[in-house]
């Protein structure tokens, strides 16, 4: 049996139209504007690697907030390289000193939840994104972004 191009162009073509989605697509909603802004606290998830040594904190820093981890340690503290066979080591290093604990203390104390923040962040991105559509419909200005 001999397989000739035009049989492997009809299985091509069957292929791609079965993979793609026949319809009229459905718009894609803003998460912003169903749901607010939220903050992550990534200080927390750091405090409970650092004070409890939890493996599951580290886990969830290295997979769900890789690029903020590597941003910290190589960027902004510059301990060395997320790579570093014992970098998690030196974070926790970092982060015993005495003065640093109580900063990090102090800060939970003061923000221990965010909840009016997020709601503040929410209110002023919703006012923004209605003043720009404001301004849209009047004509006189374009959108800003």
């Amino acid at each position: 049996m001999k397989i000739r191009k035009d049989d492997i162009l009809l299985i091509l073509l069957s292929l791609l139209f079965a993979s793609c989605r026949v319809g009229k697509a459905e718009p894609v909603a803003d998460p912003m504007e169903e749901e607010g802004i939220s903050v992550v606290r990534y200080d927390k998830l750091l405090d409970e690697y650092v004070r409890f040594n939890s493996f599951s904190a580290l886990q969830k820093m290295n997979l769900e907030y890789a690029l903020p981890t590597k941003l910290l340690i190589e960027d902004v503290l510059a301990i060395g390289q997320v790579s570093d066979d014992h970098i998690f080591q030196r974070l926790k290093t970092f982060y015993s000193d005495t003065t640093l604990v109580r900063l990090i203390e102090d800060v939970e104390a003061k923000y221990p939840e965010l909840e009016s923040v997020e709601k503040n962040l929410t209110k002023g991105h919703q006012r923004r994104r209605f003043g720009e559509r404001i301004q849209t419909l009047d004509g006189s200005f374009g959108r800003t972004n």
